[in-house]
């Protein structure tokens, strides 16, 4: 069988053969969607990249990982995707170390102790930032280390980032609330305001709340915790007895789902939540979680590691926005 071109690949996907060598490298600002289809067409006439060529076979790269610990529901998938598109480049000459810090720690250093146990013997950085990113800002840049954030807490002069559109998961919950008549008055119950990514979910859930008639009647906290999400949801019952829909902007839906069950309000009340796992799912299946916003944390993983070797060999890159899906009963079977 002949060797498949890189033009073919790009005839299947209907791009520009540059626009297909950029997406398959991880070099240039290629949409998510069209990185997508032409890994599609690649994979369906088999096409293989040279990656030795690429990435300097026989010069050894290290890259570092650093996460939190927890929740493993949304930690898992993403280390997931790490793994899965690392190992792609061991035989190349990539080897690749992962930390994780207690996400639970009020105390800084659990990041910088990761960092500092790595620094000297990686060559670029993935990490997801814990507190206020300022507390140790400067060892990052001062280590001149190439690195990408799975968050959006950081300066982007010195750190890109690889990320789910956080106002965009906002907007589509309360897109999504508004389509019930009988969804008129709707809470949130977010992880911790104090992390962008829920900053930007409740910017985007109130702003297109507003634009869509409903009235936002309370925020609160649930700082990523089951027990305190069902604790909270029988306060948003006992203060708003009237409240007909719940956005949950954190893993933490299904404590917020058995609250309501246990009170003859499941469905009655319309939930949304995002981050599908296995007790996610038998809420949706159950009916007391109406929908789940999709954020695909193994295609945001995978795509840092396209972005950050990209970074490394050019010294160059661009925010990546992963698009958040709508889960329903119906489509549910893709998801899990």
């Amino acid at each position: 069988m002949s060797k498949v071109k890189i033009s073919e690949v790009a005839a299947e996907a209907g791009v520009a053969i540059s626009t297909a060598s950029k997406a398959l490298n991880g070099t240039g600002a290629i949409s998510p969607d069209t990185v997508k289809r032409i890994e599609e067409a690649a994979g369906r006439l088999g096409y293989k990249p040279n990656r030795a060529a690429q990435f300097l076979a026989g010069k050894n790269k290290s890259i570092g990982i650093i996460l939190p610990d927890e929740p493993c529901e949304v930690m898992d998938p993403m280390v997931d995707g790490l793994i899965e598109a690392l190992d792609e480049y061991v035989n190349f000459g990539f080897r690749y170390t992962i930390r994780h810090y207690d996400r639970t720690s009020p105390k800084p250093e659990v990041f910088t102790d990761a960092f500092d146990s790595i620094k000297d013997s990686i060559n670029g950085l993935i990490f997801i930032p814990s507190f206020d990113i300022s507390t140790y800002r400067e060892p990052l840049i001062k280590s001149g280390l190439p690195m990408i954030s799975l968050q959006i807490a950081v300066d982007d002069s010195f750190c890109k980032s690889v990320t789910v559109d956080e106002r965009m998961v906002g907007r589509m919950a309360a897109e999504f609330l508004s389509l019930f008549d009988s969804v008129r008055r709707v809470a949130m119950i977010a992880g911790d305001r104090s992390a962008s990514i829920h900053r930007m979910n409740t910017e985007g859930f109130t702003a297109e709340a507003d634009a869509r008639g409903l009235s936002v009647v309370d925020i609160l906290d649930s700082y990523d915790s089951m027990d305190n999400a069902y604790e909270l949801t029988s306060a948003l019952i006992e203060r708003h007895g009237e409240l007909d829909g719940i956005f949950v902007s954190s893993y933490v839906s299904p404590a917020v789902c058995r609250c309501l069950e246990e009170r003859g309000l499941a469905g009655k009340i319309k939930v949304i939540g995002v981050d599908i796992f296995d007790r996610s799912a038998e809420c949706l299946k159950r009916g007391s979680l109406s929908a789940i916003i999709y954020q695909n944390q193994r295609e945001q993983a995978r795509r840092s590691v396209i972005e950050l070797i990209s970074l490394m060999r050019e010294g160059r890159v661009e925010d990546v926005h992963i698009k958040p899906e709508l889960v329903l009963q119906s489509n549910m079977s893709f998801y899990i």
